[in-house]
Parts: C-alpha cells; structure tokens; sequence
C-alpha cells in the first residue's frame, strides 16, 4: 500500500481535525500532538523548506487552488522525511475556501534513489545527455560539456540550442532521427560532433 498520512484542516486557521494514524508510523508524532498544536505543521516542516512550502499552502488557499507539492519534514528521532502533499481547496456554498483535505505521501526512498542517479549522471566519465526528436536539449552531464568544449551543461544548452548545427555530417542527424521513429530508442550510435572551440 501507499505510505501516507491522510489529513483534513480548517482554511482559515490551518488547524487539523482529521490526521491518520499513520502520520505517527510515519513521523513518530502521536497524531493528538497533530490535532491539539496549532503551529504542528509549520514547526515541524524542515526548517529549509518552511518558507517555501508556507508561502504554496497560504498562496494555494487563499486562491482556493488545488496544490500538490514536495517537502521534507523532520521526524520526532530527528530523521528527514520527504512528503508528497497532495491538497483539495473544499469551498462552502459561496465559493470561499471552508476546509482542507490532504494527502502526504511519504516519497523518502525515491529522492533517495533520485539523488543517486543524479550522482551516477553528474560524475560519469562518459558524456550524456537528452534532447527532443526535434534537437533541443533537455539535459547534458558535466562529461558532455567537457567533451564539447564548455565548462558546464548550461552554458552547453545554451551555445547550442539544436544539436543538429553539432553534427559534423548531416545525414547522421537524419540517420538518429529515423532510427528513433523506427524503434522508439537509440542506443549506441556514434556520431562526430564540432567543439566550441
């Protein structure tokens, strides 16, 4: 099952009336510490995140605009936790946000995993990179930028916003393209590309 803490607040005062039960097997916080502490979420959202993550929830409520966002919270042992919060604006009869009612996913090991591959694609030796069948960049590593003559990936994207004009022939450019409609993915084609320099 999912690992998260269903939730329902007032919009005015943010107060909690419903949290689940598995908001303690979560964060370790007894849920009636959730129900009787009016500040409980904004004291104990990361203290990196607090700002942030205040200004979406009022901005979000105060427009009566559905939110979903990410943000860490700390546990009652001091550990980090990444939250998912999932949130629906309920409006009374005249329109006016009345109440909140929430989801928050626990997300912890899939920024875990996040945070390695991001890893794995920053320090790779070999350059990498995404672009759109058309040939903008998505992405570039640090390797790919070296390989090409700039000193980062953005200053990459940004000398060269098609990677067609890096092709140093054509045909090979046409030659992925027509691969990539064919098979739906390209692996180990080599091309030659021009550097900056």
């Amino acid at each position: 099952g999912v690992n998260a803490i269903v939730w329902e607040a007032d919009a005015i005062s943010w107060r909690f009336s419903f949290v689940s039960q598995h908001a303690e097997a979560i964060l370790g916080y007894p849920v009636a510490r959730w129900l009787q502490e009016p500040d409980f979420w904004v004291t104990h959202v990361h203290p990196e995140d607090r700002e942030r993550a205040v200004n979406l929830f009022k901005s979000s409520t105060a427009e009566g605009r559905n939110q979903d966002f990410e943000y860490r919270m700390v546990a009652a042992d001091g550990r980090t936790v990444w939250l998912r919060d999932v949130i629906r604006v309920v409006k009374d009869a005249a329109g006016r946000p009345k109440r909140l009612a929430g989801i928050m996913v626990d997300i912890t090991e899939r920024k875990r995993v996040e945070e390695k591959c991001s890893n794995i694609f920053d320090n790779a030796v070999e350059g990498i990179f995404q672009t759109t069948p058309d040939g903008r960049w998505l992405t570039a590593n640090p390797a790919m930028a070296r390989m090409l003559g700039y000193s980062s990936p953005e200053e990459l994207m940004a000398g060269v916003p098609d990677i067609e004009r890096n092709y140093v022939d054509s045909a090979r450019r046409r030659e992925f393209r027509r691969l990539l409609e064919e098979r739906g993915v390209v692996r180990g084609f080599e091309y030659q590309s021009y550097r900056k320099d």
